[in-house]
């Protein structure tokens, strides 16, 4: 023992201690109603990242496709895509807001997204669709225009 340690233990110091890390604590929503559905829609909602998704087309025969979108708890969503017309293609961004009303299912849930700032080629902002949205897995959705 050596002579530092001996003293701090007589002094009544406790010696320095590894502590682990918290765990992370998941997302708080104000967003999600507070049923047993709607929370368990919400968990796998923040935990989505939608690859390949196909919003409503843009104007004038140009495609619009979501390479990636992801939804926050505090309300808000962000979409990385592009746009292409014939064999042009343009990257482009979409954000906005988004509510839900009570899930009928653990992984459906009618849902309001507001989008209220796009780059998107044929694509206006802000602009409300009202959707019923099906998480499949974890990068996949099924979205109905309600």
């Amino acid at each position: 023992m050596t002579l530092a340690f001996a003293l701090a233990l007589a002094c009544g110091d406790k010696p320095e201690t590894e502590t682990a890390a918290p765990a992370e604590a998941a997302p708080v929503s104000t967003v999600v109603p507070d049923d047993k559905l709607s929370q368990a829609f919400g968990d796998k909602l923040f935990e989505l990242d939608i690859q390949h998704f196909k919003p409503v087309d843009a104007a004038g025969g140009a495609k619009l496709v979501y390479s990636s979108v992801t939804f926050q708890p505090d309300g808000t969503w962000l979409a990385q895509g592009e746009v292409s017309v014939s064999d042009e293609s343009m990257a482009c961004q979409e954000a906005g807001t988004w509510t839900m009303d009570p899930a009928t299912a653990k992984d459906t849930a009618a849902m309001l997204w507001t989008i209220s700032k796009t780059s998107c080629a044929g694509r206006e902002a802000p602009q409300d669709l009202r959707l019923v949205v099906t998480i499949v897995d974890t990068s996949t959705v099924k979205v109905k225009l309600r």
